[in-house]
C-alpha cells in the first residue's frame, strides 16, 4: 500500500519479500527444540514473498540459499516455526 512509512533510501529497491533463519528460538522460555545453538538446530522462523513477486520461483530461490546458510551453519536440521 503506498504511503505507508518512509520511502526506501534507494529508489530502485523493489522489496521481494522476507525470510529469516534464526539459529536461537527466542521465547521465555525458549524451545530448545525449536532452534538451539549448542545443537545447531536452526528454525525457519518467517519466509514469505509478497504477491505481486509470486509465481517468479522466488520462493525456490530463496529456500535453496537458506538451506546452503543452514549447511554453513553446521545445521543438522532446519525446523519451521508456524
Amino acid at each position: 500500500m503506498p504511503g505507508i512509512g518512509p520511502p526506501p533510501p534507494n529508489p530502485s529497491f523493489q522489496p521481494l519479500g522476507h525470510i529469516a533463519l534464526d539459529r536461537e528460538d527466542f521465547y521465555d522460555p525458549p524451545n530448545k527444540l525449536l532452534a538451539d545453538k549448542a545443537t545447531g538446530i536452526v528454525t525457519l522462523a518467517t519466509f514469505f514473498i509478497l504477491k505481486s513477486q509470486q509465481g517468479r520461483g522466488l520462493g525456490n530461490a530463496a529456500m535453496d540459499l537458506v538451506e546452503e546458510e543452514a549447511k554453513s551453519l553446521g545445521a543438522p536440521e532446519i525446523t519451521l516455526n508456524t
